[in-house]
């Protein structure tokens, strides 16, 4: 039995626009000005960020450890899904 393949396509692509969709539509509705019911915009308190000392090199290595955990678990897993379907054929 042959799959119509341009019915599945155009389900991704409609569940693809709807995503896109309601993101934009969320994004809109939080970008409007909050009223306190008086009618005054709600004024909210201006956050000082204190000055960086550079570059983290700590936060580097754990993001970069996590990246290389992840590719390694994903040819792994390739590796074992791979040498599994040759031995079943």
């Amino acid at each position: 039995m042959r799959r119509n393949h341009f019915g599945i396509r155009s389900r991704i692509w409609l569940a693809l626009a709807v995503a896109i969709a309601s993101l934009a539509f969320a994004s809109s509705a939080l970008a409007m000005p909050m009223s306190d019911g008086t009618g005054s915009p709600v004024t909210t308190p201006t956050v000082v960020v204190p000055a960086s000392d550079g570059f983290n090199w700590g936060d580097a290595l754990v993001g970069a450890g996590v990246a290389l955990a992840a590719a390694s678990g994903g040819i792994g897993i390739a590796y074992v899904a791979r040498s599994r379907t040759r031995l079943l054929a």
